[in-house]
């Protein structure tokens, strides 16, 4: 954790930025080394707030941390007066660990003014063999099926018949249901998860189900346990 020099005295005028993340311990050595490689590059993309495309993006979490306080002694700089906290914080926790797939969830929270903050999780998921990250398609075989399971659930915990438009209840912006772009493993469950403004309204917040594993057995890409 990096903070600026203002706030010991005065939390108004403070920037704070701090990252908290797990790295893999066992397992093959070339998958260690690729699952931490992934979720290194992506904590740094996380902190890197002001980084339009990747070759802004310094190349250690210290540079990240001084550009970021930079950024704020700029501002209060350029507006003396100016009294709004920053903070950026990116947070990893292994979510599922069973032998053939490896899943992290990557929470972020930033906010350098504006309306309001803005949050997010990514899940990661990663073949426990090889370290690779796993898309959609290399974990389950039907990705239609999936579709069809999810928005069942979805439709189940948010009260709507099959028939009711999503759009009229505040779902998917006029759109048919699609699945998110984050979908892990959690437990004995799948997890599907929605970012804030992805589906519904900011204020709504995250949209969040899991389906049994046992429900969705049928259409899981069967992998080798290391």
């Amino acid at each position: 954790m990096k903070k600026s020099a203002d706030c010991e005295s005065d939390s108004f005028r403070c920037a704070i930025i701090k990252a908290s993340y797990l790295l893999p311990v066992a397992g093959p050595e070339p998958a260690r080394r690729s699952i931490s490689d992934t979720l290194m590059q992506f904590v740094r993309r996380s902190l890197a707030v002001f980084a339009v495309a990747d070759e802004e993006i310094p190349g250690s979490l210290d540079a990240i941390a001084n550009s970021f306080l930079e950024e704020y002694e700029l501002m209060q700089q350029d507006e003396p007066g100016y009294e709004i906290p920053w903070s950026v914080e990116t947070s990893g926790e292994l979510l599922s660990e069973n032998g053939q797939i490896v899943c992290m969830e990557i929470t972020n929270f930033a906010y350098a003014g504006g309306v309001h903050p803005n949050s997010y999780v990514t899940l990661l998921n990663f073949d426990a063999t090889s370290g690779k990250k796993l898309l959609l398609r290399d974990i389950v075989t039907d990705t239609l099926q999936l579709k069809r399971m999810a928005e069942a659930k979805f439709r189940e915990m948010k009260g709507l018949e099959p028939g009711d438009s999503l759009s009229d209840a505040g779902f998917f912006w006029g759109d048919a249901f699609t699945l998110p772009e984050n979908i892990g493993f959690k437990g004995d469950s799948l997890l599907f998860y929605y970012n804030p403004y992805e589906i519904a309204a900011y204020v709504d917040g995250p949209t969040s189900f899991t389906l049994p594993i046992r429900e969705v057995k049928s259409i899981l890409r069967k992998r080798k346990k290391h």
